[in-house]
């Protein structure tokens, strides 16, 4: 289970050793956000559950997270550096 952890957590990293940071950005997070929506599309199918739901509430809190983690790096860059 941990190696699947590494692997999975890896993937969105890939494009930044293959591309140009801005590019990567952009690459990793169309990975991500597929790789989000196809877990929840065959979670969805098993529980029998909306799979446009299930999906947009999955990337949901993808986007929110991502867009936290964000403000929080920004906050504590200008806190430390001035």
């Amino acid at each position: 289970m941990l190696l699947a952890d590494f692997l999975s957590a890896a993937v969105p990293m890939l494009p930044f050793f293959m591309l140009p940071v801005p590019q990567a950005r952009i690459v990793s997070a169309a990975v991500t956000i597929t790789l989000l929506a196809a877990l929840r599309v065959g979670r969805a199918r098993i529980g029998g559950r909306s799979v446009t739901r299930t999906v947009a509430e999955t990337v949901s809190i993808g986007v929110a997270a991502a867009a936290a983690g964000v403000a929080i790096g920004l906050f504590i860059n200008r806190s430390f550096n001035g």
